[in-house]
């Protein structure tokens, strides 16, 4: 029986749209394929483990990923293994094509009404982090706007036909800073309306990042910088979710990469000045080094002087726990992912 942390491993290799150029050493057993291809569809990483696949395929390395026997059997398993993930590709892209044509009707009726929102994650990801948009499926739509704008927000959301879906009613109720509603015929369509990037409102009291926080970081043309890109994935992995999902690590990495530009270190700091954003920046880049053994995250931790404090906050999550937080393991180390969260909101108070 394999390793789990081979297994591992191969998911990290696999759902990384730029992985390191040789996979890991030994081959995933049959079973262990299949759990791995479904946890990366768990993840938001199909689409590049898709791809990986096919290159080695491509290149005639399928012993190096499948061990069945012959390499015929290997062979035809392997590409059963992804005529299967394939069919789940299709209404992933699907519903991310369906997303944009909604979003840009959504923002168009905003503008049109005097409010210019900014889309964050989403399709501002997939365009300009990946370099196929397919690379980066999405299952909602995301608008950061200003607080003080969100009457008028609302009242043209609601004429365009959306609806207030039911909100989180748990504890502090009222307190979150979002809102989520329904698209009036396609059933399942959330569009996320929020004021702060960081809606938890215990969170919140230690890293935000709001409308005006990313509004000087939008250029001439209406995109956001590279840096704002970075800011955004950063705050929204750590601060969000703990990086819940191993497709926010990747988001922070492409970032890094400079996919949409090269980051300058002295811009990052001058634009992570707001409430806890630098130590939330520093802490996602050094995660995604240590998961991914990203050296352009390594590298830029480096060059904006990541603290020590964010050096132990990376150490605290780990491949494992990002890796399992979306399977039947989960419970052995979500633990880590809230002590992750709460241990950002103790240091960046302290910071």
């Amino acid at each position: 029986m394999q390793r789990r942390s081979h297994q591992r491993a191969w998911f990290v290799w696999l759902g990384d749209p730029r992985p390191p150029a040789a996979p890991p050493a030994r081959p995933l057993a049959e079973a262990a394929l299949v759990d791995t291809v479904a946890n990366c569809a768990r993840h938001g990483v199909l689409p590049a483990a898709v791809r990986n696949m096919n290159r080695l395929v491509q290149f005639e390395q399928t012993r190096r990923l499948i061990e069945i026997g012959s390499h015929e059997c290997s062979k035809v398993r392997l590409d059963e293994i992804l005529a299967s993930a394939n069919e789940r590709l299709v209404p992933m892209v699907g519903r991310s094509e369906l997303l944009r044509a909604v979003e840009n009707e959504l923002v168009a009726t905003l503008r049109a009404r005097g409010v210019d929102p900014i889309v964050v994650k989403g399709t501002s990801f997939a365009d300009r982090l990946y370099a196929d948009a397919a690379l980066r499926p999405f299952s909602d739509i995301d608008v950061l706007v200003p607080e003080a704008a969100l009457r008028d927000v609302r009242h043209a959301m609601a004429a365009s036909g959306l609806k207030p879906a039911a909100q989180n009613t748990e504890k502090h109720e009222g307190q979150y800073a979002e809102e989520k509603w329904t698209h009036p015929t396609l059933e399942g369509l959330l569009i996320e309306l929020h004021w702060d990037l960081v809606s938890s409102p215990k969170v919140r009291k230690a890293v935000s990042l709001t409308y005006e926080d990313l509004l000087p970081l939008i250029g001439s043309d209406g995109r956001q910088s590279a840096v704002a890109l970075l800011l955004v994935a950063a705050i929204h992995g750590t601060a969000g979710h703990g990086f819940e999902l191993f497709q926010h690590v990747i988001d922070v990495a492409q970032a890094a990469r400079g996919m949409a530009g090269t980051i300058d270190a002295h811009e990052l700091v001058s634009a992570a000045k707001g409430k806890g954003q630098r130590l939330a920046v520093e802490a996602a880049l050094l995660s995604a080094a240590l998961i991914l053994s990203d050296e352009d995250c390594a590298a830029l931790a480096r060059k904006i002087e990541a603290r020590p404090s964010a050096w132990w906050l990376s150490r605290m999550l780990g491949a494992a726990t990002v890796v399992e937080s979306r399977g039947a393991r989960h419970s052995r180390y979500s633990w880590r992912r809230q002590l992750y969260r709460e241990a950002l909101v103790a240091l960046a108070l302290r910071s």
